[in-house]
């Protein structure tokens, strides 16, 4: 049977949180074929051993006529309240008697509310994004160890593994660390003898242009195999909340990972060491929680740009201290002195 597996969104860090249960499928024989919502997920498709292939989401809406073609699976829930869900979950089909569809974004715990929000908390209290991929792939029948990570093949890169990376680069300024900050820390790393490298895209990011300016060692990083490559080689990575951070997560990579105070997206792992902000202000809730098109299962654009676009345009609005910056460098250093590092061969 072929199987469509189609992520909880269109970021790079919506497909790396989803790969447990794709590579669980993957493991299990099944003819995988991964729907890809944005170019970022297609460069991280072709590092994925084992998929059967990859369709474009638009490309894939327009093979099956319409959006409506393709089963819902909550319409599945109403039309049958009676039957067990999880065996209704598992018929998600495009209308053929040989292929199904995994959309992770067709159920209760992506459309209800949006994540993070006061009113997802007050109904499914104490989740995080584990627990929700979880929950949801095991709905549609994929069972996995969600405590077991598949690491992508990489190649070793000489002279990394003593080395700490540093990825300051996200498309929100809301999650961003100060460029002082991240100076603080890369030369108190130096000033102890330890090499750092900064890897990001520096005509995206003008922060990353700023640290490079300052006299932090570069890596370029062309295609995201490059960056895995680097990353799954190194001692250790300190990031920004973003898809390179949840990609160190996956590959084993000891991680300190950076977050406001919302910790939904925080996964738990022993080689992870999650620090969080002191709460946004007011206002800067409201603006993110108003927002975001949580109701939609479906993406028939294929540019990535207005979900790009909108994590762009989350702006602090605090009239004092940004609340990333209550993360102190103290405790990012204390952060990568405990953080487990693997034995390197």
């Amino acid at each position: 049977m072929t199987v469509f597996f189609a992520p909880i969104a269109r970021l790079l860090g919506d497909l790396v949180v989803c790969l447990q249960p794709l590579q669980e499928l993957i493991a299990s024989g099944e003819e995988v074929h991964l729907v890809v919502r944005s170019q970022s997920q297609l460069g991280l498709a072709e590092c994925i051993p084992g998929l059967a292939g990859h369709i474009l989401e638009p490309a894939f809406l327009e093979r099956y006529n319409t959006e409506k073609s393709v089963t819902s699976f909550k319409k599945l829930l109403l039309d049958n309240s009676s039957a067990d869900p999880c065996l209704e979950r598992k018929t998600l089909s495009t209308g053929t008697t040989d292929s199904k569809v995994l959309n992770l974004r067709d159920h209760p715990l992506q459309t209800d509310f949006v994540w993070g929000s006061a009113a997802y908390e007050l109904k499914y209290p104490g989740y995080r994004i584990s627990k929700v991929i979880s929950e949801v792939s095991t709905s549609f029948g994929v069972h996995y160890d969600p405590l077991v990570l598949r690491p992508l093949k990489s190649a070793s890169i000489k002279g990394m593994h003593a080395k700490t990376v540093l990825i300051p680069g996200t498309a929100s300024p809301i999650k961003s660390w100060s460029t002082a900050s991240w100076l603080r820390t890369y030369r108190t790393l130096s000033s102890r003898g330890e090499s750092c490298i900064l890897i990001g895209e520096p005509e995206k990011y003008d922060q990353v242009q700023e640290l490079i300016d300052a006299g932090i060692p570069w890596k370029p990083t062309p295609t995201l195999t490059d960056a895995i490559n680097i990353i799954s080689s190194a001692a250790r990575v300190v990031s920004v909340d973003t898809g390179l951070m949840h990609l160190a997560v996956h590959q084993g990579t000891p991680t300190i990972a950076l977050f406001r105070a919302d910790a939904f997206f925080a996964r738990n792992f022993p080689h992870v060491r999650n620090l969080f902000a002191a709460p946004c202000e007011r206002e800067c809730v409201e603006q993110e929680f108003n927002r975001q098109p949580n109701g939609s299962i479906f993406y028939s654009s294929w540019d990535e740009e207005s979900s790009v676009n909108y994590w762009s345009t989350l702006n602090c609005l605090s009239s004092g201290k940004r609340c990333m910056e209550s993360i102190s460098v103290a405790s990012v250093l204390e952060a990568i002195d405990k953080v487990r590092t693997p034995v390197r061969v």
